[in-house]
């Protein structure tokens, strides 16, 4: 069976709720035919499910895909992944819509917490009203000096997210 076809089939699981024969099927086929396709799909379903710790690394597919394999760039700063934080500066570089955004940036309170400065950028003015944003970079604006980088999508793999440990403290948006 080509694996595009065991692709559709965990899809169509998924669209009958069965995400677990959904899980099931995929995870193996993966297994036996390594895709990037395949491991992104297999994160979403994972999330779908609520199994955010087993999501996160192959959440990171996303961006050897398109769209945002195109927007990919190279910083000078080195890409966080949990080091020290303390009296550093962390740029979060924003990705896909402006929803993920809002969900995911409740997150720059936890760096703030592990003693960073945050910044956020490019994006909107509305940014700067999350909780542990110190700045906001505007569209076409240069990064300052950064001591990291961090997607902010990535941001729950470092932190270990599960469904009983996401940052719920609310407000988060003022």
């Amino acid at each position: 069976v080509p694996f595009e076809a065991t692709l559709d089939l965990a899809l169509a699981l998924q669209a009958t709720g069965d995400l677990r024969a959904a899980i099931e099927l995929l995870g193996t086929a993966v297994r036996g035919h390594p895709s990037i396709e395949g491991h992104r799909t297999l994160a979403q379903l994972l999330l779908a499910a609520g199994r955010l710790r087993e999501a996160w690394d192959l959440y990171e597919f996303r961006w050897m895909l398109e769209p945002l394999l195109s927007t990919r760039q190279s910083l000078r700063t080195i890409a966080w992944s949990g080091q020290d934080l303390a009296g550093k500066t962390i740029l979060v570089r924003v990705e896909q819509g402006l929803g993920d955004v809002i969900q995911f940036m409740r997150y720059a309170r936890l760096l703030r917490d592990l003693g960073a400065r945050v910044v956020v950028g490019p994006f909107s003015d509305i940014a700067g009203h999350f909780a542990g944003v110190d700045n906001v970079l505007a569209p076409g604006e240069g990064h300052e000096a950064c001591s990291y980088h961090v997607n902010v999508m990535s941001l729950p793999r470092f932190f270990g997210t599960t469904l009983e440990t996401i940052p719920a403290d609310v407000p988060y948006v003022a």
